[in-house]
């Protein structure tokens, strides 16, 4: 299941909530947000997160922390960002620290751009970014796309 807020609502609040449990980064910025969980005996697990702000028409950047990346919620993403707010381009913001994360974003066709060192956290625990963008055009081939594989195009 998935859930959207914003950072105006609880829903939105509760997902930035969880993503700083998650990350130790807090998003202060006006976002939206999207949720993903399954129930199991009557109580929600959350599995998935991805706050975006920064917002310029072109671009908007995209934090996520996730169990596991599926598809589906691939797809959201970008459905959200290319085709319900025209955007050319998005940027994700992924803590250095989160290997997992930035082994998979290659995968569903993000490009590495580069590393803000020391970007988030404190003084005493500076945390630094890696910067990774799709284009539109990349990720429209994800959205059409209904195999099992990386779509051939998008190789």
């Amino acid at each position: 299941m998935i859930e959207v807020g914003n950072s105006n609502n609880p829903t939105g609040r509760f997902l930035s909530h969880l993503y700083y449990k998650q990350t130790g980064i807090n998003i202060n910025t006006n976002y939206t947000a999207m949720g993903w969980w399954n129930e199991k005996n009557g109580i929600k697990n959350w599995n998935a997160v991805a706050l975006f702000d920064n917002y310029t028409g072109n671009n908007i950047d995209i934090h996520i922390w996730a169990e596991r990346m599926s598809l589906d919620k691939i797809r959201a993403v970008y459905r959200y960002v290319f085709d319900q707010l025209g955007c050319t381009r998005l940027s994700g913001k992924i803590p250095s620290n989160n290997k997992k994360l930035l082994q998979l974003l290659p995968r569903f066709d993000f490009e590495y751009e580069c590393t803000l060192k020391g970007y988030v956290g404190t003084v005493a625990e500076p945390i630094d970014l890696d910067i990774y963008k799709i284009s539109s055009d990349r990720a429209r081939k994800w959205i059409r796309y209904n195999g099992c594989a990386k779509p051939a195009s998008a190789a």
